[in-house]
């Protein structure tokens, strides 16, 4: 379960002197965020990333935790989480997908397809791609092009 796994992590770097390694950091933060704790989770993603700075799913993973606040302005910084990464790796699966779906819980769905469309020029094989963006053209109301993403 989370509670003790989070334990352990603590513990790994109480003992092991892992204070600076950004991964110990990390799997902290997804423990405290899959328990609901999300202040504390978003501190441990940005300790992770002033560690590392280029540690992509760092970014994801606090742009998820921002996401899960369910407000409007947590959902701007976990798009500007998501938008980090993509700015440096534009073909990053969970930053694209996790963007697509902000932008579809504030309601801008033309954005949200795009950017999948995008994506998938550029890599087809990716089923999460095709799924949420089936999600996003039932959505809209397209329910041939959802029919279609979904037997993809």
């Amino acid at each position: 379960d989370w509670a003790n796994a989070l334990q352990d992590f603590c513990k790994v770097q109480e003992t092991t002197g892992q204070s600076k390694n950004p991964r110990v950091y990390f799997c902290i933060a997804l423990c405290l965020h899959k328990m609901g704790r999300l202040e504390e989770a978003v501190e441990e993603y940005s300790v992770a990333l002033s560690c590392d700075p280029l540690f992509f799913e760092a970014y994801v993973g606090r742009g998820n935790a921002l996401m899960d606040y369910g407000h409007s302005q947590a959902y701007e910084l976990g798009r500007r989480d998501y938008a980090r990464v993509l700015h440096n790796n534009p073909q990053h699966r969970l930053a694209t997908v996790n963007l697509a779906f902000s932008l579809q819980a504030m309601g801008r769905l033309n954005q949200a397809r795009s950017l999948l469309s995008l994506y998938l020029s550029h890599s087809p094989k990716v089923a999460e791609a095709y799924e949420a963006r089936a999600v996003i053209s039932m959505q809209m109301g397209n329910y041939a092009g959802a029919l279609l993403d979904l037997n993809k």
